[in-house]
């Protein structure tokens, strides 16, 4: 899931999260938590950048702990090398 998605509107973004199959992986780049609102960059990546993206992240987190979702680090899934 592109980061701009967790960015959109509430009413469109958590109905599309919902109906989304697992597992998903939510990323996001640290720049989005600086307010890029008044700068030239490109619409997607200014638009709810900042404090906003902060509270969409939080959310975000919310809605998929409200459905029990597990949460993981992506290490979590990379198989023990000293075990090979």
């Amino acid at each position: 899931m592109t980061s701009s998605v967790l960015r959109l509107p509430p009413f469109i973004r958590d109905r599309w999260l919902s109906r989304l199959a697992g597992p998903v992986v939510l990323f996001c780049h640290p720049w989005e938590y600086v307010d890029w609102r008044k700068t030239n960059l490109r619409l997607d990546c200014r638009f709810r950048t900042g404090d906003p993206a902060l509270d969409d992240m939080r959310a975000v987190i919310r809605l998929f702990k409200e459905k029990g979702a597990r949460f993981r680090l992506m290490r979590d899934f990379i198989p023990d090398r000293a075990a090979a």
